[in-house]
């Protein structure tokens, strides 16, 4: 098993559908400290969009987000769909169990400026995180 960490707008649903796993447990709320969620560049998913990202910031800051239980080699096969990220090992609180947990994260080692995202990809970052009952 791996865990995964999404902060941005993978969902439940879709990373059902990127990993082919229907049997996946739901996701944990989760908090990445040290860390701040910013949206930078362009997405290539969503028109009209920067992409979030997480930055390295003050040990106090931290990101909220969806953390996953995934069957081994599951984690490999979100990593095709994530282009322009590149994967890194983080160690996250679990909400639920209260316990950290060395997960996989997806970043940019981004150069661009902070810029907007969309209203519907700020959306999707919302229900991600509501899905897990962090709003």
């Amino acid at each position: 098993m791996g865990y995964y960490f999404s902060y941005g707008s993978n969902n439940y649903k879709q990373v059902r559908e990127r990993t082919e796993v229907d049997s996946i447990d739901k996701p944990h709320p989760a908090r990445l400290s040290g860390y701040k969620r910013v949206f930078q560049g362009k997405s290539e998913n969503w028109p009209n969009s920067a992409k979030a990202n997480i930055v390295s910031a003050h040990v106090t800051d931290f990101v909220f987000g969806s953390l996953y239980d995934l069957p081994e080699g599951y984690i490999a096969k979100l990593a095709t769909y994530e282009h322009s990220y590149r994967s890194e090992n983080v160690e996250v609180f679990d909400l639920e169990t209260e316990s950290s947990v060395l997960a996989t994260v997806f970043l940019v080692d981004s150069i661009d400026p902070i810029s907007r995202p969309s209203a519907d990809y700020l959306n999707a970052v919302r229900q991600n995180l509501a899905d897990v009952g962090l709003s």
